[in-house]
């Protein structure tokens, strides 16, 4: 006042006095707004500060602030004080303390306390080359710690470590496989672990991934076929090709696999005694893939999938076709060549495919008195050779099912195996061919005992019935194959039914009743006259003396053997030779040429023979017409190959003839049942009309004779009035009568 500062009151206002006398004053004022202001306090190592870079002090009432309370390294915050404040966790230990509308001063107070720190890490995982201590590998361990002083252990189980308390060190295993090592660093009272896998590999492995890396895109299936391989993990690609890559191979395969071998491998392998003619060879990649040996590269059939038959089995193996044990070599005879050109080596055949024939046998029973499976017998190598060997009474399975888990996936054909003593020794002796122990080159005995045929049926009606008829005379070798092509049924086999069933041979049994299958190929049956249906008494059957085919080979060969193996080619079976359409062009079995280039039964030559086959085949179409006109349908190739219906593509299970008893009393169902298993029998039998044309040709007239009147009269006038058709010609009704117009 008047240049006078003047003090507030008690009430801190500024009271201007009166002064009397004075008409006017001078008075100056200064106005400013109220300020606040923010206190912190720290204890410890940190620090608060404002978020923003404001000022703490002379803050506006009303105004905001954000501030920071930052531990320093090493450090947290242990305690904080901001009354009134939001106070939000941030990052790394940090708070961020908040006023908002401020209208008085504050105090933010932060205690700051010491945390002890221990980092540690094993490093990187590692792989070793291989297995040894040859086969080291560093593991880069670290540690840090605001303690002081830091120790460290390393740890894992089939591990050895080089260096185990330093941060640093090497490392190996014992043993292919994945192992973890640990690193367990101390620090005053910290402890920390840290672990990183450790890979050792097997070093043929390792060495295999330095080819694989590149090859593993270029030729896949080399990879694939080493990797399906037993050398996998054991012999490296190095261990056969040269260091340097696409330089070469080497074949050290007897490096290995030899007698006295340091990798203790068997020699020979088990089974295989023709590899000793080997040893010191390097021949294996002849017959074994290189990259993977397991694999024999053989041409199909040797193996092949389980939907086909193959050479190779579980029970037959290379040695069976091809050694010699008496010298132990390894040969592809020519007799091996003709004999796949043969249906026994047809991988798809169904005899060898239509079923798991190992399977089909029975344990513990004789042909002789069983109706159960014998197929086994026939239709696989070994269950041949047991049979054979057990002089014709082992039917038994020897294997389990392909469609079984862990079950054998191989089906057999009739190899070397079931008609030879294999290996094969300086004989090349068939089976069941007995020789002087002490002289090899005396015969005892030619081949297995005399064959019989075993003709058994079963049913609700006629019980089990058993047959067996024994051939004449033992035909030595030839037994070998009449022990198979004997058949399993036969005409005395439905004229058993005949006197089992109720009616006979008529009646409600065979209006309902499943063929009786004559089987495949009874060739021994039909020269020895024993599975026919006859019509006449046995003595009408009875071959004249001017037959010779029964007695053929003197009991040493035989008849079958005599014939069909005396060609220059005598394991391809083939007594002719065949043009594309399958007419015969020339005999090329010489036993038949030296009977039947002259004498009373002439044959000069393949036109010849085949001109009798063709009214052979006439005489069958006959007889399918006969039955067609009884509204019974034959279909060779169709099981089980009479229907009630002409049109094969309705022929089946659902419309087999079961009824043939349809045209009695005259036509009776045994009598017509028998007609359709002459037909089937001598249609399966395809050389029938050479191996015994009387009895061939007098089935035939009297099947023929009864099938038109149900009586033996006349075949001729059967064969004139039969209706010419597609499927009976009149240039096959011709040929029928030259064959069988008239009963020999």
């Amino acid at each position: 006042m008047d240049g006078a500062a003047i003090s507030p009151n008690a009430n801190g206002k500024y009271v201007v006095p009166y002064k009397a006398g004075v008409t006017w004053r001078y008075l100056v004022a200064y106005f400013t707004s109220p300020t606040l202001s923010i206190t912190t306090q720290v204890t410890g190592s940190g620090a608060i500060r404002e978020d923003n870079g404001e000022s703490l002090t002379n803050i506006p009432v009303g105004a905001n602030r954000q501030l920071l309370v930052i531990p320093n390294t090493d450090y947290r915050i242990a305690s904080l004080s901001a009354p009134g404040a939001t106070i939000i966790d941030e990052q790394f230990g940090v708070k961020l303390v908040t006023y908002t509308n401020l209208q008085t001063s504050q105090t933010v107070s932060a205690t700051f306390a010491f945390v002890p720190q221990l980092e540690v890490s094993a490093g990187n995982d590692a792989t070793t080359n291989g297995a040894g201590s040859q086969y080291t590998v560093t593991l880069y361990g670290s540690a840090t710690s605001n303690e002081g002083a830091i120790t460290y252990s390393w740890s894992g189980d089939g591990l050895t470590f080089g260096s185990p308390n330093s941060a640093v060190t090497t490392v190996y295993g014992a043993n292919p496989g994945t192992y973890t090592a640990t690193l367990t660093a101390s620090s005053a009272s910290l402890v920390k672990q840290d672990s990183a896998i450790v890979t050792v590999m097997n070093n043929s492995d390792y060495l295999t991934s330095q080819c694989t890396s590149c090859h593993l895109g270029n030729t896949p299936q080399v990879v694939a076929d080493y990797d399906a391989s037993k050398h996998k993990g054991k012999i490296s690609c190095q261990g056969c090709h040269t260091n340097q890559p696409h330089d070469g191979y080497i074949p050290v395969c007897v490096d290995c696999h030899t007698p006295g071998s340091s990798y203790g491998l068997p020699w020979p392998p088990t089974g295989f005694e023709f590899h000793n003619s080997y040893t010191g060879q390097n021949v294996c990649t002849r017959c074994h893939a290189p990259h993977n040996p397991t694999t024999v590269a053989l041409p199909y059939p040797h193996f092949a999938s389980y939907t086909t038959a193959q050479y190779v089995t579980a029970k037959v193996s290379c040695d069976n076709c091809h050694t010699s044990k008496v010298d132990s070599s390894f040969n592809v005879w020519p007799a091996n060549k003709q004999w796949a050109r043969t249906g026994k080596a047809n991988p798809t055949s169904l005899a060898w495919t239509a079923y798991d024939f190992k399977t089909r046998g029975t344990v513990g029973a004789t042909p002789a008195a069983t109706t159960s499976d014998d197929c086994v017998r026939c239709h696989t190598s070994t269950g041949f050779a047991n049979f054979v060997d057990s002089g014709y009474n082992n039917i038994s399975p020897w294997g389990i099912s392909g469609a079984l888990p862990g079950g054998d996936r191989t089906r057999e054909m009739i190899t070397c195996a079931a008609c030879h003593q294999t290996p094969f020794d300086g004989y090349f002796s068939t089976r069941g061919m007995v020789r002087d122990e002490w002289d090899d080159g005396a015969v005892l005995v030619w081949g297995p005992p005399t064959v019989s045929g075993y003709y058994n049926y079963s049913s609700l009606a006629t019980k089990k019935i058993f047959i067996t008829r024994t051939l004449p005379q033992s035909i030595g070798v030839s037994n070998l194959c009449a022990s198979c092509h004997v058949g399993k049924a036969s005409g005395a086999t439905i004229k058993a039914m005949a006197q089992r069933a109720p009616g006979g041979g008529t009646g409600a049994f065979w209006q309902n009743v499943d063929f009786v299958n004559p089987h495949y190929m009874a060739s021994a049956g039909t020269i020895y006259q024993l599975t026919g249906y006859t019509y006449r008494t046995a003595t009408a059957y009875t071959t004249p003396d001017s037959y010779a085919h029964s007695g053929l080979g003197n009991g040493f060969k035989g008849n079958c053997v005599t014939c069909h193996m005396s060609s220059s080619e005598k394991h391809s079976y083939f007594t002719v030779n065949k043009d594309a359409s399958g007419v015969i062009t020339s005999i090329v079995s010489v036993r038949c040429q030296d009977c039947h280039a002259g004498g009373l039964h002439p044959i000069p030559d393949g036109a010849a023979l085949q001109a009798i086959k063709d009214g052979y085949l006439a005489s069958l179409a006959a007889v399918a017409e006969l039955l067609a006109a009884k509204q019974i349908y034959f279909n060779n190739a169709k099981y089980p190959y009479f229907f009630t219906t002409s049109d094969p593509a309705l022929q089946s299970y659902a419309t087999r003839t079961v009824n043939w008893d349809a045209g009695a009393p005259a036509f009776k169902g045994a009598d017509v049942m028998g007609a359709c298993f002459n037909l089937k029998m001598l249609e399966a039998d395809t050389g029938a009309y050479a191996h015994n044309s009387f009895y061939t040709k007098r089935l035939l007239y009297d099947t023929v004779d009864y099938l038109d009147g149900g009586l033996q009269d006349s075949t001729y006038m059967t064969l004139q009035n039969i209706q010419a058709s597609a499927t009976f010609t009149e240039q096959m009704r011709a040929k029928a009568l030259a064959y069988i117009g008239t009963r020999p």
